[in-house]
């Protein structure tokens, strides 16, 4: 039984026996074939209201029945039973899956796939780098690419959303490449997968500053700051606004030389084993004293996407401020701890190595619970007499008697030195009525 290849991602392809149809189909057939493909069996009422709004019915449900009648003998000049590709009855209209197969769908379970795999972490597993590298390449463009219905806007607004999913569903698998990549120490393959993603929505800073480690990593530090303002312009010229802080922030980074080293450590072989839970073993701590109350996190469950993502923007973007929302009982609490463990001390089973020698690490961690709400004051002379400047005799510092003067002591000890505060329990001096807003005093 002959098998037809549908290929609807870039231009419309309908190939069988290594012979492509391309006249085979009109502008109202490839619509309608696309259509059935993606959202199976359709009634011909639908059908009609979707590719023939503005004629009357009988005309409309004359031009479906011209339509497929045209469309199937076409294909029957060179594929045995091809009248069997799509199956009509009074009311409905479907294709025969078993005999047409289409990109999209391969696209789709390929992705599927990699979600329903219990992998420890995606830069470990073979297999699913593999099934997101041939799902990207099935990607050759967007859906029905230069196609419009101008008198079918019905069709033309489905056409948008689905073009729109598969564009995000290709560039979160880009992002996924990259950086497992990244991590395993291939930069320059993990720069191939970027300068994909770029090429799809050259608009997403989060890809931009991807392409300027990379390039960075690549000894290309000229066209790392190139890529800089060429991301500047870009954005100033399409949307008229200036680069997110953390886009320029890595610029100034790169400028100053601050990134000459590899970010990330290749990964050890790895083994492809099915892991569901891990164990985050406490941090190997050369300097215990400048860890001040982290708590010991046993067991994570589930949680290697979100710690890998708390460990790029803590230790790779440096982001300032990180907040993890989420309703009680979730362990935020445990995430929180295993991930300033990890990024602190470089040491963690989930997580490759980031960072060489200082790159993305803390000089120290200091975790406070907010349980109970402690006084601002209270709280602050604690983190003061943490991460303050030691006096040259050695005793404690001296510490400012108001508030207004610890703040601006916290911030220019923040200035001084890389310093990872948590601060748990946020929610304890929140006010209960008031979204957003800190009880009194706070």
């Amino acid at each position: 039984m002959d098998v037809v290849e549908l290929n609807v991602l870039g231009a419309f392809r309908l190939v069988s026996g290594g012979r492509e149809y391309a006249d085979a189909a009109t502008d109202k057939a490839r619509a309608l074939l696309t259509f059935l493909a993606l959202e199976g069996a359709q009634p011909r009422t639908a059908l009609t209201a979707l590719l023939w709004p503005y004629l009357p019915q009988e005309t409309a449900f004359d031009n479906l029945r011209k339509t497929l009648y045209r469309l199937r003998q076409r294909l029957e000049e060179g594929i045995p039973n091809a009248a069997e590709l799509l199956i009509a009855s009074r009311q409905n209209v479907q294709h025969d899956p078993a005999r047409i197969v289409v990109d999209v769908q391969r696209f789709q379970s390929l992705l599927a796939a990699c979600d329903r795999h219990a992998h420890r972490e995606l830069a470990a597993c073979d297999e699913c780098l593999a099934r997101l590298a041939e799902a990207v390449e099935l990607y050759q463009g967007e859906l029905l690419a230069g196609f419009r219905l101008s008198d079918a806007p019905a069709f033309e607004e489905w056409l948008l959303l689905r073009r729109e999913t598969l564009q995000q569903q290709v560039l979160l698998a880009l992002a996924e490449l990259t950086t497992a990549w990244e991590t395993r120490g291939d930069f320059a393959r993990a720069h191939i997968y970027s300068s994909r993603a770029l090429e799809i929505d050259p608009l997403r800073e989060e890809t931009q500053r991807q392409q300027m480690r990379l390039l960075v990593r690549l000894g290309q530090r000229n066209e790392a700051l190139r890529q800089y303002e060429s991301c500047r312009r870009l954005l100033r010229d399409e949307l008229g606004v200036e680069p997110d802080p953390l886009t320029v922030s890595l610029y100034e980074q790169i400028r100053r030389g601050d990134l000459l080293s590899p970010l990330v450590a290749p990964l050890a072989a790895p083994t492809n084993q099915p892991v569901t839970v891990v164990e985050s073993a406490p941090a190997k701590i050369t300097n215990p004293t400048r860890w001040v109350d982290v708590p010991e996190t046993g067991r994570v469950y589930g949680r290697d996407a979100e710690l890998a993502q708390l460990q790029q923007w803590l230790s790779v973007e440096r982001s300032q401020l990180v907040a993890i929302l989420g309703i009680g009982g979730m362990g935020k609490t445990t995430l929180a701890a295993a991930s300033a463990r990890a990024v602190a001390a470089n040491y963690g089973p989930s997580f490759s190595a980031i960072g060489a020698e200082n790159e993305g690490k803390f000089d120290q961690v200091i975790w406070r619970s907010l349980l109970n709400a402690p006084p601002l004051d209270e709280l602050l002379r604690g983190v003061l007499l943490s991460i303050a400047q030691q006096p040259s005799a050695g005793g404690p510092p001296t510490l400012p008697s108001s508030v207004n003067g610890q703040l601006a002591l916290l911030l220019s000890e923040l200035r001084r030195q890389r310093c990872l505060l948590v601060l748990d329990n946020l929610e304890s001096i929140m006010q209960p009525d008031g979204i957003g807003q800190m009880c009194p005093g706070y």
